[in-house]
């Protein structure tokens, strides 16, 4: 309607409404300028959300038969399977391929930003990785995983990057589907997983620096 060319019938001037009319000129004005606002701030937005905060959680691929769940009260069932595969992202966006049985033993801890636990052993164990080099053939892998965002220690980026973790540090899915293909129950997590992609042990529980070199020992075959 604003638009529309509308001679005054009073006056026989040839000015439209639009123009001859300052109230209407400034409503023009002013919903103009709401909605120049409106886009500016929809665009700072999208630049936030995709530039300088990086999403938590992202999705994953998983191939090969789950392990069991964990119970630390039994003998564990998984100890000598098939370790499943999975593809994941970093904070950064770069995909990791994780393929149990190239040659080269691993050790994957499972971590949840707000549990307790978690937040004492993970500055520990990045300290120790920093300290001490890897046997050949022994990587170690780390799994943000059950991600919330109204918990404590949010968000998990900043957090790993807070306590400068060395190693390779991947995004679980929304449904933390690597921690339910690997057996997780509860967190900290940890399981071995040797050269040809069996599993050869898994622990719950915050681990000291004994407990980690421990895990270490095992991944690369040595007895403790």
């Amino acid at each position: 309607m604003f638009g529309r060319s509308t001679r005054d019938s009073t006056q026989g001037s040839g000015r439209s409404v639009a123009t001859s009319n300052p109230l209407l000129k400034w409503l023009i004005g002013g919903v103009l300028a709401v909605v120049a606002v409106g886009v500016i701030i929809e665009v700072s937005r999208d630049i936030y959300s995709h530039v300088t905060k990086p999403d938590e959680v992202a999705e994953v691929s998983v191939a090969g038969r789950a392990l069991p769940p964990f119970d630390a009260e039994l003998d564990d069932p998984a100890v000598g399977l098939a370790a499943p595969s999975f593809a994941a992202t970093t904070f950064d966006g770069v995909e990791v391929s994780v393929q149990p049985g190239d040659g080269t033993a691993k050790v994957i801890g499972f971590y949840a930003h707000w549990c307790l636990e978690c937040k004492r052993e993970l500055p520990r164990v990045s300290r120790w990785l920093w300290l001490n080099q890897l046997p050949a053939g022994v990587e170690v892998l780390a799994v943000s995983t059950d991600v919330l965002s109204d918990h404590s220690n949010y968000p998990p980026s900043a957090w790993f990057a807070e306590v400068g973790w060395p190693a390779i540090a991947l995004r679980d899915s929304e449904d933390s589907e690597i921690g339910d293909a690997y057996g997780l129950t509860t967190v900290p997590y940890a399981v071995v997983v040797d050269g040809r992609g069996r599993v050869v042990a898994r622990v719950v529980g915050e681990l000291t620096d004994e407990g980690w070199e421990s895990l270490v020992a095992a991944a690369a075959g040595v007895e403790v």
